[in-house]
């Protein structure tokens, strides 16, 4: 049964919410929706985190931290839409490579998807890509921490990120959240740096 978190007291239960009926004179009924917890009205409902579980050898670990060391990304992608002055954050890490059989070790883990590079000249090898959002890095991240050298900075503080963000919904939180997660989003955006220093 799929599991669900009321926006305003942040309570998971197995049917956290209902549906009520509301008719409006010369207008079509519509339904609202509420948290059966604390009986509030709720803009939304959020789904509880699906995080997969990882069984990796030690030498897998190993081997995937070198991989993202040396042909991987870890950043925080910042967005801001029309309707809102707010940012909107995505959680994101992708390993390029034109090498088809470590694409397909990366398929075995089943995390994330394989995207592929448009070839803009022709003389090029096929690139694959292999990317994870917010779930995936959840798995991963933890487990191959330990082995990590140059993305080691990036990834404590994605973790960060995506510890904060349960929090996000908190009203009192807010704030505080914002600011920090900016913060992040600064000092991961500085280790990716390009170019001279």
């Amino acid at each position: 049964m799929e599991t669900k978190r009321c926006t305003k007291c942040t309570k998971f239960l197995p049917t956290s919410c209902f549906h009520k009926k509301h008719e409006v004179k010369n207008q079509q009924p519509h339904f609202s929706i509420y948290c059966r917890k604390c009986k509030s009205k709720m803009n939304g409902c959020k789904k509880q985190l699906f995080i997969p579980k990882l069984t990796l050898s030690e030498t897998d670990k190993a081997y995937l931290a070198g991989l993202i060391d040396g042909e991987g990304c870890i950043h925080l992608q910042r967005n801001q839409s029309k309707k809102s002055p707010n940012y909107n954050y995505t959680a994101t890490m992708f390993v390029g490579n034109t090498n088809a059989v470590i694409i397909d070790i990366c398929k075995e883990l089943n995390l994330g998807y394989i995207d592929y590079r448009k070839q803009i000249n022709i003389k090029h090898k096929k690139a694959f890509v292999w990317r994870l959002t917010s779930n995936p890095c959840r798995a991963l991240l933890p487990l191959i921490l330990p082995y990590l050298r140059i993305k080691k900075q990036q990834s404590e503080l994605l973790l960060e990120y995506l510890n904060l963000v349960a929090k996000a919904n908190v009203r009192s939180f807010r704030s505080e959240y914002l600011k920090k997660v900016d913060e992040i989003y600064c000092k991961i955006k500085a280790l990716n740096k390009k170019g001279p220093n």
